[in-house]
């Protein structure tokens, strides 16, 4: 995940929107206790609200584009809407550059998890 933002825009490129999204706290819950383990794959199954969540936790787009000032909460993805496509079309330049001037290459860091259900308490 690579991203920019100005004071009204941001932009988030997710570099493999195909792995699964997961941090340390998936990580900790897992190795500590079953707890939360497998409710909400299994709520996701029979609820559509809880699939939308969860999916939208672990899942990712290619691309994100947020209005700061309208959606604070970053809740409505533009990326999508053919009304942004030249503020999109300028975030991805300007994440480009700063991609170049970094030396930023690599587009995944460690190995990803590819997720059908719950993660196993093995930490790469």
């Amino acid at each position: 995940m690579r991203s920019v933002r100005t004071p009204k825009w941001k932009y988030i490129s997710n570099l493999h929107p195909e792995y699964v999204c997961t941090t340390h706290i998936d990580q900790y819950v897992r190795n500590i206790d079953d707890s939360g383990r497998y409710f909400p794959s299994w709520r996701r199954s029979t609820d559509p609200a809880a699939q939308q969540i969860v999916n939208s936790y672990y899942r990712r787009p290619a691309e994100e584009l947020y209005d700061l000032e309208a959606d604070p909460a970053e809740r409505n993805n533009l990326a999508a809407d053919s009304r942004y496509k030249t503020v999109l079309r300028s975030l991805r330049q300007k994440l480009k550059v700063w991609r170049t001037k970094q030396g930023d290459t690599r587009p995944v860091e460690g190995t990803p998890h590819f997720q059908e259900g719950p993660i196993d308490g093995k930490v790469d």
